[in-house]
């Protein structure tokens, strides 16, 4: 696999090994340096999108449990010339989408001024009502700034509470 992560322009190679006991390992190499992050865990989600349209995209990696898809955001950052978590420090946005009988996650993009922007929504109940609270991330060349963002109920019906609330909120897939 292979995405601009540094964007310049170039295709840069991506890659993930299984580390034994230790998780997984993240790596690229950009500019003939190769650059490694471990990330815990077993990671069998790999993909690669630009989520907030600045030319470089960002990696995302992850796994299933329990009905839910977990993804762990990671980026180059020029600055340090590495691969690191998205926040900027030792732990990474996590994204998560699914559902269970008493709650799940959603989450996607929306255009917020002149910049598209990632929600993350956390949503309880079941049947009828779902209650969902969200937290809006930025990113920028520090890491990812989370801020709170629009919460409230939903009359769901009987539809796919994911699906409903992505419509609700305008998300659309990133």
């Amino acid at each position: 696999m292979s995405a601009d992560v540094d964007g310049d322009g170039t295709a840069d190679p991506i890659y993930l090994r299984w580390a034994g006991d230790a998780g997984a390992v993240l790596g690229t190499c950009v500019g003939g340096e190769p650059t490694e992050l471990p990330i815990p865990g077993m990671a069998e989600v790999l993909r690669t999108v630009d989520l907030d349209s600045d030319g470089r995209y960002e990696i995302l990696a992850g796994g299933t449990s329990a009905g839910m898809v977990f993804e762990g955001v990671y980026t180059y950052l020029d600055r340090r010339g590495a691969l690191h978590h998205s926040s900027g420090n030792t732990d990474p946005i996590v994204l998560r989408r699914g559902h269970t009988a008493a709650g799940g996650a959603t989450w996607g993009c929306k255009v917020v001024g002149d910049q598209r922007r990632i929600f993350q929504v956390d949503f309880t109940g079941s049947g009828d009502v779902l209650n969902y609270d969200s937290t809006m991330i930025t990113f920028s060349g520090a890491g990812a700034i989370e801020q709170a963002g629009p919460e409230g109920s939903i009359d769901a019906g009987s539809g796919d509470p994911v699906a409903e609330l992505d419509r609700h909120l305008e998300l659309e897939a990133c």
